[in-house]
Parts: C-alpha cells; sequence; structure tokens
C-alpha cells in the first residue's frame, strides 16, 4: 500500500505526480532511483509516511506494505514473512549492516527481532522481494527488509545549526507510555546527532473474545549517538545504536506454571563508515567502507512451579563486520557497483539453576546452554551488480527515453565456515544414549544472483520480469541449538545438515497515469532441501526422562526435507478519485507444497504460510493542509486450514496443541487514521484500532492484534 511515497512538505502534492521519488534499497540499482523504475519487486515507506502514521514498534511499519505479513510469536517480537517465507529466510538490514547473524532461527524464535531497532530512529524501511538481493548477502530467500536510521551530515562550511525534537506517544489497547529526545547539531566540518528513547507497554487488550494477554507487557528503550566529519576527501561517520527490551514474556512458549521471560534483549551496533568520491577518468566513482560491531544478548529465565526450578540462560553473538564496495557510471557499460563483505560471529551461552523461593543457591549447569561453547561462524563474499540501459547499450548513445529498457544484473559468491565445539550437552541429559561430539568445521559455498528486465512500452506502463536464486547456510541454530520450552526439548543435529537454496522467477505489469497505480506481480520460488521441525526419540523414548522416572518434554529436531514449491501473487492500486482522495487496495496470497524426504515423494503443505490477506481504504491526503491524512480502512484475513506436520507442532498456530489444532480463522479488522500538520515542525497524529473490538490473529502470531482503542503520538522538532 506504501509502494508510492508520500509527498514531504516541501514537494506537490502527491496526486500530482504519478511517480513520487523515493531512494530504494542500495543494493537494488545502487543509485538515486525510484520504486517505478527498479525492474525488482520494491516498496518503501519513507519519513513522510512514517510521520503520519507513526509506529509504535519498528514491526508495527509493515503492517500495510502489500506482500508482508508480520508474524508475532510473542507481543515484543515482530517476524516479517515475505512470499510465504520468513523467520531466518527474510534478511533484515540496518544501515547496511545485516541483522541477522548464525543465531538467527528457522524457527518462530532466535535473537533476530525486528523491535530490536528503536522505531523513532527510522528515516526508511525498504522491501524487496525475493531472493538474489547480491549486495547484502545470500540469507534473504524470501525477500529483504533494509531499515535506515538517522544520521547527521556534514557539510563544509555550514553555519552554526542546532535542531532538537521530542515525540510522545499513549495507546489505550495497553495503556503504553512512549517518548523520545533528540538533538544534534552542525558547525564547519562537524555534526553530531543523538537520540533517546523509552517505552512500557501494559497487558495487551486484545479484543472482547480476549480481555487482557496475561503477562504481555515489557518495557523497551533506546539509544542513539553520530558524529560526522568532511575530510575533503570524503565524509567519516561513527555511529552508535543501543537497544533494549526487559521483561518480554515468550508467551508462545509459556503455559500455566511453566513462563519462559526475557529479562533482558540486548542489541548494540557500533560502526564507522567511509564515504568518498573521486574522479576517475571522466567518470565519478564512488567509494564506501564500513567496519562495524554487533552484539546481541538475551538473558531468559524459565520458571517451572510444578519442579520449583529456575532455569536462567544467557546467549551472546558478537560479530564483527567489514565491507568495502565501489560505484561507478560506466556510460554504455550501465551503473557498476562491486565489493566485499565478511560476516565474523562469535557465540557463547552459560545457564544455572535455582530454586524459586531462592532457597538453593544458583549452580552452573552446562548440559543446558543453548550452544556449545567455542562456537563461531564466518562468511565472507564477492558481489557486483550492474544496471543497463538496453537502448544505450545497442544504439552507443542516450534515447530519447533513457531506461525505457533497462536490465539489472548481479551476482554474489562466497564461502561460509561454521564452526561447532566440542559439545557434550546430550551425553551429560542421556548418558546411556549418547556420546560428546568433537569439534567440528563445516565449510560451504555461498552464492545469489539476479536477471531482471524492465520494459516501459508506452510512458505510465511497463512489464518487468526476472531469475533470482540464492543460498542461506546452516546456521549455528540450525545444527546445534539446544532448547527446552513448550512445545518440547529442540535437540542438537548429530549429523550435518544441508543449506537452503532458492530458485525463484517473478513476472509483473505496473501502470502509474494521472489518477490510477497499480502493480501486480507473480512469483515462483523452488526451495531446496528446507530446514523442518520434527519429533524424534532417544534410546526409543520420546520424550526427556526425569530423576524421578517421570517423562517430560517431547524431543524435537531438525532435518532437511527434498524441496518445496511456492506460488505467490502480490497486487496493489491506488486510484485518485478526485482532488486529494484516494482509494487504495492490496492483496498477497501464497501457495505452498513441500516434498517429504526419503516418503516416496510424498508432500505435504508448507508451513508457516499465511492465508490470502488484504487491505483497503479511502484516504484523503493533503501534505500541506492542517488536515494532512484521514482515512478510513479495513485489513482482512480468509482463514488458513492448510496444515503442515511442523505446523501442528508451533505454538503459535497451533496454541491449543497439535490434536485439536484447525488452523487460524478469518478475520475483517476496520480502523481510523488521521494525522494534523499543526505547524511545519509540529504534527498529531492518531488511529482508532478495531472498531468492532473482535478477537483476532495474524496467522503465526502468538497473541492477537489489539481489540477497541486509540494510539496517540506527537511529534515536535525545532
Amino acid at each position: 500500500m506504501s509502494s508510492w511515497a508520500q509527498a514531504g512538505d516541501d514537494e506537490p502534492s502527491e496526486s500530482s505526480k504519478p511517480r513520487s521519488q523515493v531512494d530504494v534499497v542500495g543494493s537494488v540499482n545502487l543509485s538515486r532511483s525510484t520504486v517505478w523504475d527498479s525492474p525488482r519487486a520494491t516498496s518503501a515507506v519513507m519519513r513522510d509516511e512514517l510521520r503520519v502514521r507513526p509506529p509504535r514498534m519498528t514491526g508495527d511499519t509493515l503492517e500495510l506494505e502489500d506482500g508482508v505479513t508480520v508474524q508475532r510469536p510473542s507481543y515484543n517480537s515482530a517476524l516479517p514473512s515475505l512470499r510465504g517465507l520468513g523467520d531466518a529466510r527474510v534478511l533484515l538490514v540496518v544501515d547496511g549492516i545485516r541483522l541477522n547473524t548464525t543465531t538467527t532461527s528457522s524457527l518462530p524464535s532466535g535473537l533476530s527481532n525486528l523491535n530490536l531497532v528503536d522505531p523513532y530512529l527510522l528515516e526508511s524501511v525498504e522491501v524487496v522481494r525475493g531472493p538474489g538481493l547480491s549486495s547484502y548477502g545470500s540469507d534473504g530467500l524470501g525477500g529483504t527488509v533494509s531499515l535506515r536510521t538517522r544520521r547527521p551530515v556534514a557539510i563544509v562550511g555550514a553555519n552554526l545549526e542546532i535542531n532538537a525534537g521530542t515525540r510522545l506517544s499513549y495507546s489505550s489497547y495497553d495503556q503504553a507510555f512512549g517518548g523520545s529526545l533528540s538533538g544534534g547539531g552542525r558547525w564547519g566540518r562537524f555534526s553530531a546527532e543523538t537520540a533517546f528513547s523509552a517505552r512500557h507497554f501494559n497487558d495487551l487488550n486484545g479484543g472482547y473474545r480476549s480481555g487482557a494477554v496475561p503477562l504481555s507487557a515489557y518495557s523497551d528503550g533506546g539509544l542513539y549517538l553520530g558524529a560526522s566529519a568532511d575530510t575533503g576527501r570524503g565524509t567519516v561517520l561513527l555511529v552508535y545504536q543501543g537497544s533494549r527490551q526487559y521483561d518480554g514474556l515468550r508467551s508462545e512458549r509459556s503455559q500455566p506454571q511453566d513462563l519462559y521471560l526475557l529479562t533482558e534483549l540486548a542489541r548494540d551496533l557500533t560502526y564507522i563508515r567511509y564515504n568518498g568520491s573521486f574522479e576517475v577518468g571522466d567518470s565519478s566513482v564512488d567509494v564506501t567502507a564500513t567496519a562495524a560491531y554487533q552484539r546481541l544478548n538475551e538473558q531468559a529465565a524459565r520458571t517451572q512451579v510444578s519442579v520449583d526450578r529456575v532455569d536462567r540462560l544467557t546467549s551472546r553473538d558478537d560479530v564483527l563486520s567489514l565491507s568495502a564496495n565501489v560505484r561507478a557510471d560506466l556510460g554504455r557499460g550501465g551503473r557498476l557497483a562491486a565489493g566485499l563483505d565478511g560476516y565474523f560471529d562469535f557465540v557463547s551461552s552459560s545457564a544455572e539453576q535455582a530454586s524459586i523461593g531462592g532457597f538453593a543457591l544458583g549452580r552452573s549447569t552446562p548440559e543446558w546452554m543453548r550452544y556449545p561453547g567455542g562456537s563461531a561462524a564466518h562468511n565472507f563474499a564477492l558481489f557486483v551488480v550492474d544496471e543497463i540501459d538496453l537502448e544505450q547499450l545497442f544504439r552507443g548513445e542516450p534515447s530519447e527515453r533513457p531506461g525505457r529498457i533497462k536490465a539489472l544484473i548481479s551476482g554474489r559468491v562466497g564461502g561460509n565456515v561454521l564452526i561447532v565445539g566440542a559439545d557434550d550437552r546430550l551425553s551429560r541429559l542421556f548418558s546411556s544414549q549418547r556420546k560428546a561430539l568433537d569439534r567440528r568445521v563445516d565449510p560451504s559455498v555461498v552464492y545469489a544472483g539476479s536477471f531482471h528486465l524492465r520494459y516501459e512500452f508506452v510512458p505510465g506502463a511497463m512489464l518487468v520480469a526476472g531469475f533470482m536464486t540464492g543460498t542461506r547456510p546452516v546456521s549455528l541454530d540450525d545444527q546445534a541449538r539446544l532448547d527446552a520450552g513448550r512445545p518440547g526439548m529442540l535437540l542438537p543435529t548429530e549429523n550435518l545438515l544441508l543449506g537452503e537454496s532458492a530458485y525463484s522467477g517473478e513476472a509483473g505489469v505496473r501502470l502509474a497515469y494521472s489518477r490510477i497505480e497499480t502493480s501486480l506481480n507473480y512469483a515462483v520460488t523452488y526451495l531446496k532441501n528446507p530446514l523442518a521441525l520434527t519429533t524424534v526419540s532417544v534410546g526409543g523414548s520420546g520424550c526427556y526422562p526425569t530423576m524421578d522416572g517421570r517423562c517430560v518434554e517431547q524431543l524435537l529436531g531438525r532435518r532437511n526435507e527434498d524441496s518445496a514449491l511456492l506460488h505467490s501473487v502480490e497486487a496493489s492500486f491506488r486510484l485518485n478519485l478526485f482532488s486529494d482522495l484516494h482509494i487504495l487496495g492490496a492483496l498477497n496470497y501464497t501457495y505452498g507444497d513441500v516434498k517429504l524426504a526419503g516418503k516416496n515423494d510424498a508432500t505435504e503443505p508448507m508451513w508457516r504460510v499465511p492465508p490470502l490477506m488484504g487491505l483497503g481504504a479511502l484516504q484523503l491526503r493533503r501534505p500541506r493542509s492542517i488536515l494532512s491524512l484521514a482515512e478510513v480502512g479495513a485489513r482482512a484475513a480468509m482463514s488458513q486450514r492448510r496444515l503442515a506436520s511442523q505446523d501442528r507442532l508451533d505454538p503459535t498456530i497451533c496454541p491449543t496443541g497439535p490434536t485439536l489444532c484447525d488452523g487460524s480463522p478469518w478475520f475483517v479488522m476496520t480502523y481510523l487514521r488521521g494525522s494534523l500538520r499543526l505547524s511545519r515542525q509540529i504534527y498529531l497524529s492518531g488511529v482508532l484500532e478495531n472498531l468492532s473490538n473482535d478477537t483476532y490473529r495474524i496467522y503465526g502470531s502468538g497473541v492477537p492484534g489489539p481489540g477497541l482503542g486509540a494510539h496517540l503520538a506527537l511529534e515536535g522538532n525545532l
């Protein structure tokens, strides 16, 4: 729905220009371009749109994007799903740096969480659908979500400038308060920015059939520091981003008398980046180099009342990343970008056990560590991207309509080395059945690539088509995670798993005339060796025996299925009725099947694939007026009854257990939204959610959506 960016204060109204300028994900063509111009299926939510519909959490920014489903395993987490693939199969990027790590899970859990990025820092959120986005990595088999945050901009000779801003928000359906303070300045060749935010969410009201969702409250906040300097030969940028979440219950992993609480979830990112432009012959060459350090840390407590036990678990991933790329306009050779990057993960875990009342001192329990000590993963690759005007290439001179026939070609190749430390956890837990595993090193080749064509046969109408491929190497979480909790105990895999590969084709049509903008895309994706969750047994037993002889926690493991085939359709439109009144709409649907390994070509539905979903709205958009936005709309989803065996083990889909599960019911959620531009510096925005106060749940989410309530946000800048 936001594939077309909204006009800013200093631009003409959106209705007067059929192609709104946006800065699309840099890795699509690595140049200033438009969503319209990109040969790939892309969309973007820009700063002006974030102002009139301000997000409470970062995951909210994608809720109205066509082709995107935001699944919430728990209230404090958000995982986007693109073309039926989610979790670790969607690549998350922050300022060009991957948020995904080797601890990012292909299950609805792990350290990757869109809400770990502070929503008050966002300048844009950009989505590229499908695999093969070569310059960011090969992990995004479903697509890539790129988040761009604020940054100071140094300008040589600038006079002293000071800025400050504040945001306040309140929502009634969870009695949540949030706010931020920011400030900065520019002087001479230096610039600096800082921001601080804090939010507290109380228990969510999930509608009249749900009421308050117990223990869904949590708190979070963020700190940002940035400075830049113009050296005369380029700019140097130094940034720190820190995010924290406290006391967020993992509702999909909890049940009465067995609670799984994330006492702290932390993300720290520090990076230094150099940008420079140099003249080489008759061409300008842009150079970018980045060094970054990222820390992801999870502290969890599992409280089991029936056995008077608290397990305190800590998992940490330290990631060092280095990247460099060059961009140049080669004339007939196109706009070329090439570079290299490397990500080096070092993972550690610890576990201890104590009584609930604290009468017994905590003792170290290494057998319950999530990952074995000494584990790491290192990924490195080279990439190249070239965007070519085919008419100029073959004619030898620019055409009258530059870019009418355009090709986008990209490729990436590199390696991944997974190091699994010596592991005796299962030999401690199942002493008579399992042996300790020696340190293992698993090298693999990673690759990604794409070829797309764009043909604008008449002004305002175009055809696009392309082929994409990419890989997702086996992560430490896939291979060696040990985790106890609903729906069972996940065991590390003794045999080496195979990485996943995707091969995808897409074709679409886009129209942009004075009164209508529309797009329609079809994509088919073949997924090789998809990783699946399955039940296993140890010594003939399918559960974990306790000291008193009881049998608890069904045992789960990972395995590669043979393949999966997914068909996806995405459609959106915007119709200008008159003046600044628009009708908006979008639909997305994916149908997928999995061919099971070793079962004589048996198939079943692909897991965690959302049903047919859509949205529609009547919108009045007047960026320069006091009433800058007024909108009434609805989001809807059909029921999803096509369940895989893995879905029945998933408590976000089958909260009542596999036996009684019949999937997710359909829903229609209506809302009212508005934004007042009180001055050039002050905006008041609000939304009235779920007018019918019905209880609904997005497929793959462990909590219902908000019931009837309002969210208000006030933004002021100096």
